[in-house]
This record gives C-alpha cells, sequence and structure tokens, in this order.
C-alpha cells in the first residue's frame, strides 16, 4: 500500500520545515474536506502544500488509491463526493432532468 509507505517518511517543504508524511496526508485530507469543490491539478497542489513534485506526486496518489480522491479527465484531483454535494446543493428548478 502507498500510504503505508509514504506514511513512515518525513519530507523537507520548500520553507525548510520538516515534517512526516502522515500529517501531510491529514492537512491534504482536511483541504478538500473543509473546501469542497476544490479541484488542483499536481502543479497547483505542489504548490500550495510546498512540496517537491516527487512527494506531490506521492500523496496524492496513496490518496487515490485510498479512495479519497478521483481524478478528473483532465488529470486534477477532485474529493469524489463533491460532485454529489454540488448536485444537491443546487435548487430544484436548476437541476439538470434526466429524460426516460
Amino acid at each position: 500500500m502507498r500510504m503505508l509507505e509514504f506514511a513512515a517518511t518525513e519530507t523537507r517543504f520548500a520553507r525548510g520545515s520538516v515534517g512526516s508524511i502522515e500529517d501531510l496526508l491529514i492537512r491534504i485530507r482536511g483541504e478538500f474536506l473543509e473546501m469542497p469543490g476544490l479541484c488542483l491539478t499536481q502543479q497547483q497542489a505542489c504548490r500550495l502544500w510546498q512540496m517537491d513534485e516527487l512527494t506531490c506526486d506521492g500523496v496524492l496518489g496513496a490518496l487515490v488509491e485510498a479512495g479519497f480522491l478521483t481524478r478528473t479527465p483532465a488529470g486534477a484531483f477532485v474529493a469524489p463526493s463533491t460532485s454529489l454535494r454540488s448536485a444537491k446543493a443546487l435548487p430544484a428548478s436548476r437541476r439538470v432532468k434526466r429524460r426516460a
């Protein structure tokens, strides 16, 4: 399991602070939960959480593997429940009706 491999390691962030991958996973999960609709490319995630590309790839990959994130057809990362929450948040008059 990718997540277990990363959980025991440490990473150095852009500003020189050192933290565990487990802390980073918790932080990223929190951000996606606090901001429904958050959709980030890998490059955006690297900048937002100040990670190098290799660390970012591993962390996002672990969250996809765990089922917390999915990838859009364009390659961005999003929490799967985001689309469900968005659809439920629309007033009934604005929801798309399916034809039988």
